[in-house]
């Protein structure tokens, strides 16, 4: 079997994934403008902020300030959220005829790794450095015991090499092997609960320490994320926030060969009644934004009017808005 990274969200992505691309029911708002500074509408949660992190909502910091500071994009999956929305509970049938999703969903049962018990899911990314990082929480998934039980189940799926327990001084540490050198990941076993995974150099410079107290305000908030984060709406199971670098998005850019200016994304996803998308676009220059308005719009009319002839329900699209 080919050799990837993305096998190591073997634990939860898998089944969390499976159930949002395959369940898009309806979609709620989708708002696609945002400002390059964050302003008072741009701030979603009515939450008080912690100390030295100033426009994140409690939520959004206390995930920011454990993750690498140089980050570029960080995504948070609220895992018991996903697992309790009408979308999951809609799509375990759908999801049972699927035999990889099965299996592994299967094989978590097994090896005392249920996805009933899984919490959360953490990534950072650097894209440009190949820099990746995760974190795992929930019952049982830092017990070398359950992981070597996931290893032997599901042994011809992740190949013999992909996915290996070793002893390292006095801690067993996760080797998940990729099809490049700089796409093998390290896991780190911080406590029954709680694994860690990151390529080099953060599986030496973050994921080796990880479990000391967090610095308020610090880690990836304190990075160029800050502005993007201050966007990310903390209250909704999966929120996310990037920056981009220069000619991102060319198909949003005014003309041709141009710079689109969008220099950061931040957005969410709600499960509560369907799938609700919420998308915010940062630009480098605020005066852009009603010109940025009116191009997603038009796009936006394009693509109702292709769906509409593929028999996509009405309410849906009424339910998409631009604001």
């Amino acid at each position: 079997m080919r050799k990837s990274r993305h096998k190591t969200l073997l634990l939860a992505s898998w089944a969390m994934t499976t159930v949002v691309a395959s369940g898009c029911s309806s979609k709620k708002t989708k708002p696609a403008e945002a400002d390059a500074k964050p302003t008072s509408e741009a701030v979603l949660p009515e939450l008080q902020p912690k100390p030295n992190t100033p426009g994140l909502s409690e939520p959004v910091s206390g995930v920011c300030e454990q993750l690498p500071g140089d980050a570029k994009m960080l995504a948070h999956v609220d895992l018991q959220g996903v697992g309790g929305s009408p979308l999951w509970a809609r799509n375990r049938a759908r999801m049972a005829k699927e035999p990889d999703t099965r299996r592994t969903l299967e094989a978590m049962e097994a090896c005392k790794i249920p996805f009933a018990g899984l919490k959360s899911l953490d990534l950072a990314l650097a894209p440009q450095s190949h820099q990746t990082a995760i974190v795992v929480r929930g019952a049982g998934v830092g017990d070398p015991t359950n992981l070597s039980c996931i290893r032997t189940q599901l042994a011809d799926m992740v190949g013999p090499e992909d996915f290996v327990l070793e002893t390292r001084g006095e801690s067993q540490v996760l080797v998940l092997k990729g099809d490049r050198p700089e796409d093998e990941m390290l896991g780190y076993l911080v406590d029954t609960n709680t694994l860690v995974l990151a390529t080099k150099p953060w599986s030496a410079s973050w994921a080796a320490g990880f479990g000391a107290p967090a610095q308020p305000g610090g880690g990836a908030c304190a990075g160029d994320l800050g502005p993007a984060l201050a966007r990310a709406n903390g209250t909704q199971p999966i929120w996310f926030a990037g920056t981009l670098p220069p000619n991102s998005l060319p198909e949003l850019a005014p003309e041709p060969g141009a710079d689109s200016g969008i220099t950061s994304v931040a957005g969410a996803l709600g499960l509560k009644n369907g799938l609700a998308i919420e998308l915010q676009i940062g630009l480098s220059d605020a005066s852009q934004a009603k010109s940025m308005t009116t191009l997603v719009q038009a796009q936006l009319d394009q693509l109702t009017g292709v769906a509409k002839q593929v028999g996509v329900p009405e309410g849906v699209l009424d339910s998409v808005a631009l604001k």
